[in-house]
């Protein structure tokens, strides 16, 4: 291979890197993203049900007054109450833990491409190592930084993951307390 075909490739594999590195650092503001969005229905649902929970808990003495299978539906209901800000807690911690931003090396190497690595440095030492760089430490730099932002990644997608199953068992029991509510509110009306 003549010293130009491989400039050539070392340029190749340098811009595929940085590419990659680019595309994967795009996932980070995509589950980001996600992350806030999801986590502002969550807040909006128990915003809503912390201001029925007066009526909620109205509900649960008003079947504690009573003795058998009311007594026993109130404590079903304030059980129910409980569950969904237990799954409503876990689901918003997790989508917390996904916008907290991630730092860990995972591949252990100081980079010139990594924030932390240059903050540590003094100004003159950080632009002589930039200097000196070769296009093979600058494809090994680039692929390092891809693989830390794609583990970075890979983990705000599973906290997603786990929040959305989270956020899917309290809105099952969301729905639970608003036709309880209704109920209430039906008879309640009546009487």
């Amino acid at each position: 291979m003549s010293n130009s075909d491989n400039n050539k490739s070392l340029k190749y594999k340098i811009e595929a890197n940085y590419k990659n590195l680019e595309r994967v650092i795009g996932f980070v503001s995509v589950a980001d993203n996600k992350a806030k969005f999801i986590l502002s229905i969550e807040l909006v649902i128990l915003g809503f049900l912390m201001t029925q929970a007066k009526i909620v808990f109205r509900i649960i003495a008003l079947c504690w007054k009573w003795n058998g299978f009311l007594k026993v539906c109130g404590g079903g209901v304030l059980i129910v109450f409980a569950l969904y800000i237990f799954f409503a807690i876990i689901s918003i911690v997790n989508l917390i833990k996904v916008i907290i931003p991630k730092r860990k090396v995972e591949t252990g190497k100081k980079s010139l491409f990594y924030f932390q690595t240059i903050t540590k440095m003094n100004p003159n030492e950080f632009k002589n190592k930039v200097k000196n760089i070769s296009e093979e430490e600058i494809i090994e730099e680039l692929s390092d930084q891809t693989y830390n932002n794609a583990v970075i990644v890979g983990k705000k997608f599973d906290e997603i993951q786990t929040s959305i199953k989270w956020l899917f068992c309290s809105l099952v029991l969301w729905l639970l307390l608003l036709i309880i509510i209704a109920i209430y509110d039906g008879i309640h009306v009546r009487s």
